[in-house]
This record gives structure tokens, sequence and C-alpha cells, in this order.
């Protein structure tokens, strides 16, 4: 049987598409391959994504509710006239700490002055909070030691972390409270309390600084809020509070 010029031709293309069908395949079974890892990636970085969302506490301050948080414009206000923004924080926070003194007869009320005697003991601290969460105080002046020269900022007077909610006695001190001290002519100071949240949920954080005591100022001079915060991501601030004192040889006066 003789096979024509024609059919001979169409033999070899059939041919040549039958050896090219595994390598065409083989190409669609790598694109799909492609595809999938691909997607997994897409997958996993968007899964990253709300995992973050989820466990650090940055918010949207474009979209403030008064109702959700009353407080908030009083806050922002204070922060900016006092320049606690820029100095400090480069965020506004949605809730104060509260925090008072001598048996709650004196207290920090953003930017009001208080004297050496009123702030000899710790605080008593509260503020809005999660249940399921830990919490971590820090306490700093920010103009040590002159306000128009502090190249001593900050000075670390508190330094409380894994507070479970608000109840900071059985949260772990790693800077014990010291006082502060009024120094003649060297200005009004501002000290400021933050509360950050610590991210992964109730669970304790483990904490790699020395211990400071409060015999010593090892280790509080030119401590650094914002380095601290970053080193174990925290995320923004969560609530906060400042107040003056007059280190002049008298009490300054509004």
């Amino acid at each position: 049987m003789k096979i024509s010029r024609e059919d001979s031709s169409k033999l070899k293309f059939l041919f040549l598409i039958a050896l090219d069908v595994p390598k065409f395949y083989n190409g669609m079974i790598t694109g799909i391959m492609l595809f999938q890892e691909v997607l997994t990636f897409i997958l996993s970085a968007i899964i990253l994504c709300l995992f973050i969302i989820g466990v650090y506490p940055h918010r949207d301050y474009e979209y403030v509710s008064e109702e959700d948080y009353p407080h908030f414009k009083i806050i922002k206000a204070a922060m900016e006239k006092h320049k606690i923004i820029p100095d400090l924080h480069k965020l506004f926070t949605f809730y104060t700490v509260q925090t008072k003194f001598m048996n709650g007869s004196k207290s920090a009320q953003m930017g009001n002055e208080l004297s050496k005697e009123d702030t000899q003991e710790p605080p008593h601290i509260s503020y809005c909070h999660d249940d399921d969460a830990y919490y971590t105080i820090i306490m700093s002046d920010l103009d040590a030691p002159t306000p128009g020269k502090p190249y001593l900022r900050e000075w670390l007077h508190w330094l409380v972390v894994n507070i479970p909610r608000d109840n900071i006695t059985a949260g772990e001190t790693l800077g014990e409270y010291i006082a502060p001290v009024t120094k003649n002519f060297t200005g009004r100071h501002r000290y400021v309390i933050t509360a950050y949240r610590q991210p992964g949920g109730f669970r304790q954080l483990r904490f790699h600084e020395d211990r400071l005591d409060n015999k010593s100022d090892v280790g509080r001079v030119r401590f650094s809020t914002n380095t601290f915060a970053n080193d174990y991501n925290y995320g923004d601030p969560w609530a906060m509070n400042f107040w003056y004192m007059s280190h002049d040889n008298k009490r300054w006066h509004k």
C-alpha cells in the first residue's frame, strides 16, 4: 500500500504532535505547581497580616468615634499642647492611665502640677484593659536635667511588665519606683506614665533587661521608651498620663 506524499506529511505532523504532548503536559503541570506556590504565598501573607492586625493594637486615627473614645479629643489636645508628641510619642492614645497618689487625694490630670511630697510612693494605676492581655507600665522624666537641655532624656523612674489586666502588683518589676526629686533652678519637668498592651494575648513575655533597684541610677539615664517598646513589638501606646513638677526654688502656679 502506497502512502501519498500528502498522507505522509499528515502522519509526520501527527507524530510530531504526539512527541510534543508529554512536553505540553509537563509544562502545564509545572505551571499549575507554580500557580499553587504563588497562591500559597499570597494566602500566607494574608493570614500573617490578619494575625498582626489581631495581635498588635494598631488603630485607625482617622475614624475616631467620640462615643467609643470620649476622652480622645482631651488626650490629643493635651499631648499636643505639652509636646508629649513629638518629644516622647508619635501617636495619640485613646485611653488615659488613671494615676493616683496619696491614697487618691492627688492625681495626674494630663498636665497638672504635683509636688515632690505628693509623689513619694508609687501611684495606684488603672486603665481601660482587655481581660485576656498583659500590659507594661513605663514612667519617665522627659526633661532631665533641664527642659531647655534635656540631654539625659529619658530618666526612667518605674518599669513594670507582664501586668495582668491592670493589676500592677501582680506584674514583674524591671525597674523599681524612684520618686521624682526636685533640684532647684532646673525648671518644670514632665513626668509621663505610658501603658502598652503586650503582644501575644494572655501570654507573658520573657525580658532580658537587668533588674534595677531603687538605690542607683544605673540603667535609668537616657532610657528610651520607644526603643524598649520596639524591641518587644508593642505597637502603639495604649494609654498615658502626665504631670509637671517644679524644680525651681519657688512653686510654679498657673
